[in-house]
């Protein structure tokens, strides 16, 4: 695949956390205790949030924390784990590094992304990397890949949320995974490739829908979410995206970290593949 889908931005959210009412309103010693044989944190303690996405995520964790707070009646402590350009295979081996995995193994709430760079996939020329650019000329449009082409990226985020399941040890977790929103559907259209690279957006979300429903995760489209579930909401003509074209603005921000809280904080032991 070519060196420009290190541009592709694949967002896979994990959420780790408690369902509302669990723990009661109360702080009395059976709560407490239970708390602890579950495996959530004690009643009133702070919860923490580990965001590792690529740069598509800038501002999200804050904003989703908020939210997070609000549901949960906590507060949430923040840490940033962003990076541009971040590929799948880049995030499984940072989950491997002491000092990161400590974090993921004590926070409540994860978030982590992954790109398909580097991952092995087998796409046919010219492939989805044709779609990631900002610019309106005209170009060949990207050939229909299938879900077989994929396999390498999916076995990459499948060996990403095992580790991450390892990680936390049985604790109750709540786990996301989200696909990528496109900022460019007014250049797709200008350059005579808006149907296809519709498409090719769309087999690249379903493959961490089917990674993530393998691994006991439930995804959150935010391509879905921000581009409409028609995917034919132009970001940029909504003002939800930077001048540079491709990352979200206040707006957007506060867009994607609400399709994130509308999917709740319903609680998940372990992977079915464990």
């Amino acid at each position: 695949m070519r060196s420009v889908l290190r541009a592709l931005v694949v967002g896979i959210v994990v959420v780790v956390g408690f369902v509302p009412g669990l723990l009661g309103g109360g702080s009395n010693a059976g709560v407490a205790a239970q708390a602890a044989a579950e495996g959530l944190p004690m009643p009133g303690e702070p919860w923490d949030l580990v965001f590792m996405t690529d740069s598509t995520g800038w501002g999200v964790a804050g904003a989703y924390a908020e939210r997070a707070e609000a549901a949960l009646g906590v507060e949430v402590r923040v840490h940033d784990l962003t990076q541009g350009g971040l590929r799948a295979v880049r995030m499984l081996e940072r989950l491997d590094q002491v000092a990161v995995a400590e974090q993921f193994a004590a926070a409540e709430i994860i978030v982590v992304f992954g790109n398909p760079e580097g991952s092995g996939v087998q796409l046919p020329e010219p492939d989805i990397g044709t779609c990631v650019s900002t610019s309106s000329y005209v170009r060949q449009p990207p050939a229909a890949s299938q879900a077989a082409d994929w396999a390498a990226y999916r076995e990459v985020l499948g060996s990403a949320f095992e580790r991450i399941w390892e990680l936390r040890d049985g604790k109750p977790t709540v786990f996301r995974a989200v696909d990528m929103y496109s900022p460019v559907l007014g250049p797709w259209e200008a350059g005579g490739v808006l149907a296809e690279c519709t498409r090719e957006w769309v087999m690249m979300s379903d493959q961490i829908r089917a990674a993530a429903e393998a691994h006991g995760v439930v995804m959150v489209s935010i391509f879905d979410a921000l581009n409409g579930p028609k995917h034919d909401r132009d970001l940029v003509e909504l003002g939800w995206v930077l001048s540079d074209g491709e990352h979200l603005n206040a707006d957007g921000v506060e867009a994607a970290a609400d399709a994130l809280a509308d999917a709740g904080f319903e609680p998940v032991g372990s992977s079915p593949a464990r």
